[in-house]
């Protein structure tokens, strides 16, 4: 992680459950924003990329560092090398289920 198309671990480190394909590539001299989402009440943000490609990112102080700072925390392809281009994103609020894979923070990307 830590920079644009940084993936937050290999493909097989969830089993394959997530459905989501880390990336793992070299930084860019330049990228292209196509939407952005904050949570309402959380220090998080969701970005979508050019060419596909979602970020998350966390504010958080960082051990020996004074002031809190903006963290790429996960990257992923999520247009799955098809190169769609996330137009729309949003950060609920609240978990979307109260059970089952909703529970938990979820980040909606829309693309096209």
């Amino acid at each position: 992680g830590g920079r644009f198309g940084g993936g937050s671990g290999d493909a097989g480190e969830d089993g394959g459950r997530s459905g989501i394909i880390p990336v793992v590539a070299a930084p860019r001299e330049q990228i292209q924003l196509t939407c952005l989402a904050a949570h309402p009440r959380m220090p998080r943000l969701v970005v979508g990329i050019g060419d596909g490609q979602v970020a998350v990112y966390h504010i958080y102080r960082a051990h020996g560092h004074r002031r809190p700072q903006l963290h790429q925390t996960q990257g992923f392809d999520a247009s799955r090398v098809c190169g769609d281009v996330a137009t729309v994103a949003y950060v609920p609020e609240n978990r979307l289920a109260q059970d089952g894979a909703l529970n938990n923070e979820v980040m909606v990307v829309g693309f096209a």
